[in-house]
């Protein structure tokens, strides 16, 4: 236990590449697992697993900083190193602020410019006395606040994977995280369903009020009521709606229900086009929107599909032509209030028919002058 370097390095015999391989350590459990690779045991038969004893290593581990680590679901080793590294007062932070001592043995993945090895003095320095500084080391706002929010993180619902989550979500929110940071300050623990909302529902977080976030997270329900009310933010930021008013949790599935049909009547409006310039007739017809103009194009084999933007603003408008058999697209164009005749082309941009051309022509003669 005096030497808690807890890795190995694999390597093929023909390479000087090698790779370093970190065993799972359970406390709980008390095993220890090294990572395997799926595809490798698919691939060649494994030879019956020697079930080992591992009760004489585990026995070495101090019953204190074996129960202190096995309160989280993960990187206990990472834990038992530190507490060696780092002593009592890392141990005694453990009981006492369980999440900023996990906050510790993260700081190299969330600042790379941190070691725990090579600045073990400092930070038994800081534990002690300024641990306000290893929050500005993980780039948390350094403030008493911060360190109190961090206290009120029960070690059973902290992971790697939310915990970094979390820093990053406060972190880059910036100004808009003072409205999160006001929540975790009044808010009396931290639970489970509080880390996975703001690990996964950040851009949602910052779009409630901190009651009803409250009594979100405190309902048997959070699951299906989070999940709705994302989909409610994505459609929404899809058409670019604002965030609707919910007053509590009773009014979600009205609000999603109304949300719904605002946001289709919304797409349907934004897939229309406008008035068409000039009427059609029996073998020239306009194409009203954006599903038709993709349909024709496909068929036609050209690119009037990306020219749907140019329609809505009154740029150009598009329309399909059957004559006798022989189908065309026409373009008519719109140049300072004044309408021109644009392209008249066959399937894959082929030149047309004299007789569909001049078809065309008239059509086009007459109505612009009715126009």
């Amino acid at each position: 236990m005096g030497y808690p370097h807890w890795d190995a390095y694999v390597s093929a015999p023909e390479s000087d590449f090698w790779i370093a391989v970190v065993p799972n350590i359970n406390l709980n459990k008390r095993t220890i697992e090294l990572p395997q690779d799926d595809e490798i045991l698919k691939m060649k038969k494994r030879k019956k697993r020697i079930k080992h004893n591992f009760e004489p290593f585990f026995d070495l581990i101090p019953k204190r900083i074996s129960r202190l680590a096995g309160k989280f679901n993960d990187s206990h080793w990472d834990i038992v190193k530190a507490s060696i590294l780092l002593g009592k007062d890392y141990e005694n932070l453990l009981e006492t602020n369980p999440a900023m001592a996990y906050l510790i043995i993260k700081l190299n993945e969330i600042n790379t410019t941190f070691q725990l090895y090579s600045e073990t003095e400092l930070l038994k320095k800081l534990i002690k006395t300024k641990q306000k500084e290893i929050l500005r080391l993980a780039f948390f706002p350094a403030t008493e606040s911060m360190r109190k929010i961090l206290g009120k993180m029960k070690p059973e619902f902290i992971s790697r994977e939310s915990f970094i989550l979390f820093n990053r979500f406060i972190v880059t929110a910036k100004k808009r995280s003072d409205k999160i940071i006001k929540l975790l300050s009044h808010i009396d623990s931290i639970n489970e369903n509080l880390m996975t909302f703001l690990s996964y529902y950040q851009e949602l977080a910052l779009e409630l009020p901190n009651k009803f976030i409250s009594d979100l997270i405190n309902s048997a329900d959070f699951e299906k009521l989070a999940s709705t009310l994302e989909r409610i933010r994505k459609r929404s930021a899809s058409v670019k709606f604002p965030f609707p008013k919910i007053s509590s949790l009773s009014e979600i599935e009205k609000v999603n229900k109304e949300n719904l049909q605002k946001v289709k009547e919304k797409k349907k409006n934004l897939e229309s086009f406008p008035a068409p310039p000039l009427d059609g007739n029996e073998i020239i017809t306009p194409l009203m929107n954006v599903k038709e103009q993709i349909s024709w194009s496909k068929k036609q084999r050209n690119c009037i599909r990306n020219f749907a933007y140019a329609v809505k603003r009154n740029q150009t408008y598009f329309y399909k032509v059957n004559f006798e058999g022989e189908e065309a697209t026409l373009e008519i164009k719109i140049k300072n209030g004044k309408l021109v005749l644009g392209d008249l082309l066959g399937e894959g941009n082929k030149k047309v028919s004299p007789m569909l051309s001049a078809r065309v022509k008239n059509w086009f003669k007459e109505k612009a002058v009715n126009n």
